[in-house]
């Protein structure tokens, strides 16, 4: 019986490492003026899952630790009123860790913008 438990947990760690090995820590760094509120959504053995919803301060940076390798829609809330969308859209998440800025978008005043920033020291 404890040989077959073994089994069981060393195959049971070979299907779960890859799952954990294809992950990446993604930031976000609030440069609006206001609070944010970002919630990230990603297609998860055939499911939809939220991850939590991350409160941004302006200024501050916030991330979802081991977010799965794919394609991610990233919503941005006004955190002073959170039916208001400012920004929706994708990103595709690798094993590198990716760090973005929330920006105002200068083209809409109610709209924000999601910018790649340069990880390289």
């Amino acid at each position: 019986m404890r040989v077959w438990a073994g089994g069981i947990l060393a195959l049971t760690a070979a299907l779960l490492l890859p799952l954990t090995a294809e992950a990446a820590k993604v930031s976000f760094r609030n440069d609006t003026a206001v609070p944010i509120v970002i919630q990230g959504t990603m297609l998860i053995r055939g499911q939809l899952t939220r991850g939590k919803p991350l409160v941004v301060a302006p200024g501050k940076t916030v991330s979802y630790d081991a977010m799965p390798a794919g394609i991610a829609r990233i919503d941005v809330y006004d955190g002073r009123r959170p039916s208001l969308t400012v920004f929706q859209g994708t990103i595709t998440v690798g094993a590198d860790d990716l760090s973005f800025s929330v920006a105002p978008d200068d083209n809409q005043k109610t709209r924000a913008k999601l910018d790649p920033v340069d990880q390289k020291p």
